[in-house]
């Protein structure tokens, strides 16, 4: 008695391997544009966080020095954030 065919070797079967296939490669590809965006959005997000932190610092130096009344505001964001400067 022959075995019974299975779903895939089925010539009836709703969909064949090629279309299986097909439909992986697919989502795949969707895959790696997934990520490609959101890596993209990764580092914009990153890349604007150090930007804002670095105008925070900048903005709480000059508070301090300000606050201080040591230095004029300029010379003393000079002095602490270009160390060539000095």
């Amino acid at each position: 008695m022959a075995a019974p065919l299975g779903p895939l070797s089925d010539p009836g079967a709703e969909k064949s391997l090629l279309e299986i296939n097909q439909d992986l490669q697919s989502q795949l590809e969707k895959s790696k544009q997934d990520f490609r965006d959101l890596k993209e959005k990764f580092l914009i997000s990153e890349a604007t966080a150090y930007s804002l932190a670095n105008q925070l610092q900048k903005y709480i130096i000059d508070s301090w020095c300000r606050h201080r009344n040591a230095w004029s505001s300029q010379d003393c964001l000079c002095a602490v954030s270009d160390p060539a400067s000095q």
